[in-house]
């Protein structure tokens, strides 16, 4: 596994990470990451977004609902 892996642009967590569909969200100051889930650690994407999380990320069908300090923010592929 890859608990130790370092993730970069995450100082300070105070979100759960939430997982689904294979994925695994974490969301912290600035930043919304998405892992692949699996053995092997893989970075999918790094977002960077003007606030800061400490609501655990939601999912919803094929929607990321992220609740941050400023707003609330719902993404859909």
């Amino acid at each position: 596994m890859y608990a130790k892996q370092k993730l970069e642009g995450i100082s300070d967590l105070y979100s759960s990470p939430t997982g689904g569909a294979g994925k695994i969200f974490i969301a912290s100051e600035n930043i919304c990451l998405l892992i692949k889930a699996g053995e092997k650690f893989e970075l999918l994407s790094a977002n960077k977004i003007d606030d800061d999380f400490h609501a655990s990320p939601v999912i919803a069908g094929n929607k990321l609902i992220l609740r941050g300090i400023k707003s609330l923010y719902c993404f859909e592929e």
